[in-house]
């Protein structure tokens, strides 16, 4: 995807846009504030966000990259160990592959039951006084 060029004025309103907008500021009042519209505002905020979103995105699979490349070195050396007649080699590289089905979210969700039981309703009841007899002939 291209990236757009912005200038700089673009760029500090977007930065002063943002800043509002953790101070409290509703998007109304970093329009008013800046002289856009609140429409202008929120957009100036979500390019900020979604710039970071992408980043940040890029960023996590650059470290799963690597960690992916870590654990292909991790596997060779069991897969050696297995080689030589060494069983402890069995044992890492099964936990190298959990973790690597764990990393790539190869493993099934868990199902998880979560049924009720019925409760006994109970009732209290309010003691009642005996009725007096009427006293009047």
């Amino acid at each position: 995807m291209a990236k757009k060029i912005v200038t700089l004025q673009t760029h500090m309103r977007r930065k002063e846009a943002v800043k509002l907008r953790l101070a409290g500021l509703s998007y109304r009042q970093i329009g008013d504030r800046l002289g856009i519209s609140h429409v202008a505002a929120l957009n100036h905020v979500r390019a900020v966000l979604d710039e970071l979103r992408s980043e940040t995105a890029e960023t996590a699979e650059q470290i799963r990259r690597i960690e992916l490349e870590r654990l292909d070195c991790a596997t060779a050396l069991a897969m050696r160990m297995i080689d030589r007649g060494e069983l402890a080699g069995i044992d890492r590289l099964i936990k190298i592959q959990e973790r690597r089905a764990r990393l790539l979210g190869l493993d099934a969700a868990e199902r998880v039951d979560v049924s009720t039981q019925e409760i006994p309703t109970v009732i209290i009841a309010e003691p009642v006084s005996p009725r007096l007899p009427d006293t009047k002939h």
